[in-house]
């Protein structure tokens, strides 16, 4: 499950009784070794879609943690790639790795500490990815945190990311994520401050709910994904959502 360089059991505790961004300060030096980050071969899966839609010129990583969403989208960026993070020690680590695997030939970088619930950008960015983050975005924020997106995007722009298909109730799958859902909200309603993490809140039917009376979104396509993330990653399916042009909302 975990490499042998991955954090402790007691270190696993801690984070679980710690706020969602200090949870992943206490982390990242060793998040890449965990089954938390994102799989790599659900990312080479991503990277088909992405190229369908390429070049863009400026593209924006929510969420973006240690930087594996950066590392997948560079070869289709022109110009530069801003990542956002909550966690200063996941930016850090991020910083890190890029410097590693990012030669100077590839574009420009830049890594903020932002709450995404306040970024406010305008009309800037062709594209947005999020890989792996679905879960910390409670029910009563998805609306916003969409809404967020839309704004930072230049209007035709694509928001490209991850979410968990529905499943049916029987599935073992369904029952895990489910039950883990529950114990994190019962945490959450016992320890402050809480620490989100809900699997089953954003799926592929929530967010079709939220989009369709939405007029500044069209859905265009959602892909069941081949290589299914683990239990712990859960994501099967990958969403490409497009910021609607002025003329197409008439």
């Amino acid at each position: 499950m975990f490499q042998k360089d991955g954090p402790s059991t007691i270190e696993l505790l801690k984070q679980s009784l710690s706020s969602t961004q200090e949870g992943y300060n206490l982390l990242a030096s060793k998040f890449d070794n965990t089954p938390f980050r994102s799989d790599r071969l659900v990312l080479t899966e991503i990277t088909q879609q992405i190229k369908k839609y390429a070049p863009y010129n400026l593209a924006l990583d929510v969420c973006c943690g240690t930087g594996a969403g950066i590392e997948t989208i560079y070869p289709f960026i022109k110009q530069s790639i801003t990542g956002v993070d909550y966690s200063r020690e996941m930016l850090k680590q991020a910083q890190k790795n890029l410097r590693q695997k990012i030669s100077k030939n590839y574009p420009n970088i830049k890594l903020i500490q932002k709450d995404i619930f306040k970024l406010n950008i305008k009309n800037k960015f062709d594209l947005a990815v999020c890989f792996g983050a679905y879960g910390h975005i409670d029910k009563k924020n998805q609306k916003k945190f969409l809404d967020n997106i839309n704004n930072a995007l230049k209007s035709g722009g694509y928001f490209i990311f991850n979410l968990t298909d529905d499943l049916p109730w029987y599935c073992p799958k369904f029952i895990i994520l489910k039950g883990f859902d529950i114990v994190m909200k019962i945490r959450n309603f016992l320890i402050k401050p809480e620490f989100i993490m809900y699997y089953m809140d954003f799926t592929a039917s929530r967010l079709k709910t939220i989009i369709k009376s939405d007029l500044k979104w069209k859905l265009i396509d959602i892909i069941k994904l081949k290589k299914s993330g683990s239990i712990y990653n859960p994501s099967d399916c990958l969403v490409v959502l497009k910021k609607v042009n002025n003329d197409e909302k008439s």
